[in-house]
């Protein structure tokens, strides 16, 4: 099944038009660990599912719904309304796949370090899936539990280890560095998405019981016409 749409949800204009300008705002993996249902999930990182023992959970990711062609009717994205609650979105970015991937493949965001990109498989680890992550064969960061399958993510994983914010504190009457969270980081592409994305409103979308009618032709008031056809 072919992907046409990679779609960003977002609660805020300004991280909309971010993505529009070519910026893109990661977390660490390891940062959703303790968020709430639908944005966390502890075992992100993960290469088992039944103990929390982590790898690469330091480094920085984005995360994307991919819309496939099924999806798509009448130039209408349908998707499920539940993405929108759970990150209490009230904008969503619509870029073209093909265009996106080419960027990504051109080596057009700006970092020294290597890049994993994909789509997320969603299935229970077997002790084969965790051997593989520590043969370096397979990326944990793209294998999650089946619960989160409504999300069809696609992904950028970016191979730099981000530091940890810290504190001083006092455990056992010693003082030791205390992980108080997680230094995200934005990348930087080398031109904007402009002619292959675009920003719309949550609020001029209908929703129709559990699912989402994303129509592509709808224009954010007062911005110019964006192409991603």
């Amino acid at each position: 099944m072919e992907i046409k749409y990679l779609l960003k949800f977002t609660s805020k204009h300004e991280h909309a038009k971010d993505l529009i300008d070519g910026r893109l705002f990661m977390n660490q993996a390891a940062f959703y660990h303790d968020r709430g249902e639908g944005q966390g999930d502890i075992r992100e990182g993960a290469f088992t599912h039944t103990s929390m023992a982590y790898w690469g959970s330091s480094r920085p990711i984005y995360c994307m719904y991919a819309a496939y062609e099924n999806q798509l009717v009448d130039n209408i994205v349908v998707v499920p309304h539940k993405l929108v609650t759970d990150f209490q979105s009230e904008y969503v970015v619509v870029v073209n796949y093909e265009e996106f991937i080419q960027m990504l493949e051109n080596k057009e965001l700006r970092t020294k370090y290597a890049l994993t990109f994909g789509i997320v498989n969603y299935h229970n680890m077997e002790t084969e899936d965790s051997h593989r992550i520590l043969e370096g064969k397979v990326e944990p960061l793209l294998i999650k539990h089946p619960f989160y399958r409504y999300q069809q993510e696609f992904r950028i994983i970016v191979h730099e280890n981000l530091e940890d914010i810290t504190e001083k504190g006092i455990v056992d009457g010693m003082e030791v560095d205390c992980i108080v969270g997680r230094k995200p980081k934005t990348y930087l592409l080398k031109r904007d998405l402009g002619r292959i994305a675009k920003i719309i409103r949550l609020d001029d979308c209908h929703i129709i019981g559990e699912k989402l009618f994303i129509n592509l032709n709808s224009e954010e008031k007062s911005s110019p016409q964006l192409v991603i056809n």
